[in-house]
Parts: structure tokens; C-alpha cells; sequence
């Protein structure tokens, strides 16, 4: 489940039913995603929420560790991978560099003018400390 599981709201039922799905000692299960506490305010956050397309719902990294484990997943690596995302991100961001100047069509350059101002805000939430990205994987305890 790739970064999307911030966006649902009945989190322990999207885990009891990818642990379902799993089989024994041999499914694995990998999670990426977008985590933050309930309680965390931010301007870096609040600007992030705000241009997600659909309602974002708080999860913190141990409750999801809590959720997997009380659903019989044996999770083999629990990481926060903020730092590695927003280098991703920055990486991206030289590209819009080399082109900076160059000639694109309107729509394009609306696109990328979009796109800049998503990931910024993204960056910036996730450099605040106050919004995660984790990558989980596991498997079905036997």
C-alpha cells in the first residue's frame, strides 16, 4: 500500500483486511506512507493539508506499529524515511532548474508550476518534523 492509507479514515479495517489477504510466512506487506500526530500543528502542515485532494486522517508511526502487530503482522523494518523523501523531492527539483528558461507550452508550464508548488509544501512539512513518510514491511505471523 503505497501513500494513500493517510486518506483513509477506518485505518485498523484497511490493516485487519490487507492482513487477511496475506498468506502465512510468505506475503509480504510493504506500506508507505504520509503519518502525523492528531495533535500536531504546523503552518508547513496545515499548508500541506490544504492542497491534498481528498481529507487527510492522522496515524502516528506507533499506532500503525500497534495496528500491524495486534493484526498478527511481523513487522522486519520500520523506518522513517522523511530525510531520503525530501532528498528525493529536491532531486526533482533540479530538473525544474535545467528547464527554468526554456520554452514549454502553457499547459505545461501550468502543470509544472502546479506540481513545484505541491512538492515545496510537501518538503517543507516534512523538513518541519511535524509530517512523516515511513516504510513498513512484513509479513503474516505463522
Amino acid at each position: 500500500m503505497r501513500e494513500v492509507l493517510y486518506t483513509m479514515e477506518d485505518k485498523e479495517t484497511v490493516v485487519a483486511k490487507m492482513y487477511d489477504s496475506l498468506k502465512e510466512g510468505e506475503a509480504y506487506l510493504v506500506i508507505t506512507g504520509f503519518l502525523f500526530d492528531e495533535d500536531a500543528e504546523s503552518e508547513e502542515l496545515t499548508a500541506w493539508k490544504e492542497v491534498q485532494p481528498n481529507p487527510v486522517y492522522p496515524w502516528t508511526a506507533e499506532t500503525l506499529k500497534s495496528s500491524l502487530v495486534s493484526h498478527g503482522v511481523l513487522a522486519r523494518v520500520t523506518e522513517d524515511e522523511s530525510e531520503r523523501y525530501s532528498e528525493m523531492i529536491r532531486g526533482w527539483a533540479g530538473y525544474l532548474n535545467e528547464i527554468i528558461g526554456k520554452s514549454v507550452n502553457e499547459a505545461f508550464g501550468r502543470q509544472l508550476v502546479h506540481e513545484a508548488q505541491y512538492w515545496l509544501l510537501l518538503t517543507s512539512a516534512l523538513d518541519s518534523g511535524v509530517l512523516k513518510y515511513y516504510r513498513v514491511e512484513g509479513v503474516k505471523r505463522s
